[in-house]
């Protein structure tokens, strides 16, 4: 027994002093069934999997990034991985994962405990000097804001929602490029949207009529391309609560460069040839769907004599830097203005987001007041003297005072004064000549029974009836 004993404590001894020679010997790896992100590093030491994981990394750069959008009109052109601004931190990837011990190891080499997956994350940083190629493709090629819009046929209501301004979303993109360069996933552009300033429900509700006015106009071909080009650029124009309605600056400047061509225009009671004449008409057609809208009408000017389109009292006159057309949105909802056209003839109308059941809205004047006509005298040298030639047989000043009624499920509710507008009236322009005297000629006797001509007479030119 003492035999056995002395045998068994022998045993022990030796196994100890193998175990310790071997544990001496023992190399940290990390344990078998380890992946860091895709990559397997099982039973690797630190620098070998550290190595394993940058051969990755350098072979995934053949495999380009791409990019896919809704907000741009077409993406990014592929990328490499590192191009992208994502970063791999080969050295914390593997820090993180522990290394095997010798009794773990040991306890697999004896079947004592089995093999275990496990998979770590992949640490990613970013590179913000990357951001610069991506944030100035976005700066080039994001759409340019836009305010909401739409337009009316008469009939049928089309809605242009509003555009507003983008940016890159930065910390999503990061985030992305990440995920992309371990993954292989198109990076979804991401980006932030500034709020709009009316929704697209909101503007989809804007589609009842609660103003109109028409008024006609001659197959002019320039006028009628001014009143089309300055219609055009008001159609669809929204206003908010509270918003001021220019027309000077929805329409801007009347150039030939804007589409404008030269046609009559009215210059202190004259007619002389202009660049946007006709677009008056415009301008007087939609101050009277404003009336006719109850809205409030900020400021107008009527022209120096009146117009044949409208009554005396309801024209506006418009001029560039000078004289302008406002009314503002006095309801409690968005409305919009909107110009419809057909051969000879333009309609403004405004819409609004609620209905209008029951307003009555019509104008009134007073009784138009005649005043006396102003006169020009031109002496000219090529007329003979003594020669008299009328050429411009002027109008008489006129003012006329105007009100508007308004009227809610047949009583009236309100009745205001929309001024006084004084008309100067056409000038008469009249040239007596300064010439030689003409040498005076033996009339012919008539003919036998027939009577003798009468003298020439210069009609007097109509008076101008306006733009």
């Amino acid at each position: 027994m003492k035999k056995f004993l002395l045998i068994a404590l022998g045993i022990v001894g030796a196994a100890g002093i193998y175990v310790s020679i071997m544990a001496a010997r023992f190399e940290p790896t990390i344990a078998p069934g380890v992946k860091v992100g895709p990559v397997d590093v099982s039973g690797m030491n630190a620098e070998t999997a550290k190595k394993r994981v940058k051969e990755w990394w350098q072979a995934r750069q053949m495999d380009l990034v791409t990019f896919t959008t809704k907000h741009l009109p077409q993406p990014p052109s592929p990328m490499k991985p590192f191009e992208t601004g994502a970063h791999l931190d080969v050295d914390a990837s593997i820090a993180q994962i522990p290394s095997d011990t010798f009794v773990e190891s040991i306890s697999r080499s004896v079947g004592l405990s089995g093999v275990a997956s496990k998979t770590y994350p992949l640490v990613w940083t970013f590179d913000d000097t990357k951001l610069a190629k991506i944030k100035e493709f976005v700066d080039r090629t994001k759409p340019k804001p836009r305010p909401a819009e739409l337009k009316w046929d008469g009939k049928k209501v089309t809605y242009i929602p509003e555009a507003t301004s983008m940016t890159l979303d930065v910390e999503r993109y990061k985030e992305l490029a990440k995920t992309a360069a371990e993954t292989e996933a198109p990076i979804e552009l991401p980006m932030i949207e500034a709020p709009k300033s009316i929704s697209d429900e909101v503007l989809r509700s804007i589609k009842y009529p609660i103003g109109s006015y028409t008024t006609s106009f001659p197959n002019n071909r320039n006028r009628v391309q001014n009143i089309t080009v300055a219609s055009q650029k008001i159609n669809g124009k929204i206003l908010m609560p509270g918003d001021v309605f220019s027309y000077n600056e929805t329409v801007g400047q009347r150039t030939v460069e804007a589409g404008f061509k030269e046609a009559p225009v009215i210059v202190n009671g004259k007619k002389e040839p202009g660049v946007g004449g006709g677009i008056c008409q415009v301008s007087t057609t939609l101050y009277n769907a404003a009336l006719l809208g109850d809205l409030k009408i900020v400021e107008r000017t009527n022209h120096s004599m009146p117009v044949a389109y409208v009554p005396v009292g309801r024209d506006a006159t418009v001029n560039w830097g000078t004289t302008d057309l406002k009314f503002k949105n006095s309801y409690d909802f968005p409305i919009a203005v909107v110009a419809t056209q057909k051969p000879g003839q333009i309609t403004m109308t405004i819409l609004g987001a609620q209905k209008q059941d029951g307003l009555e809205v019509t104008i009134e004047r007073s009784s138009v007041r005649y005043g006396g006509t102003r006169s020009e005298t031109h002496y000219d040298s090529s007329l003979p003297a003594g020669r008299t030639v009328v050429e411009h047989g002027g109008s008489p000043a006129r003012t006329v005072s105007t009100w508007r009624v308004v009227k809610r499920n047949g009583k009236v509710v309100r009745r205001e004064s929309l001024g006084t507008s004084y008309y100067t009236g056409g000038m008469r322009i009249v040239r007596i000549g300064r010439g030689a005297v003409a040498k005076k000629s033996t009339p012919k006797a008539p003919a036998a029974g027939g009577t003798a001509a009468p003298p020439a007479v210069t009609p007097p030119v109509a008076p101008d009836p306006g733009l």
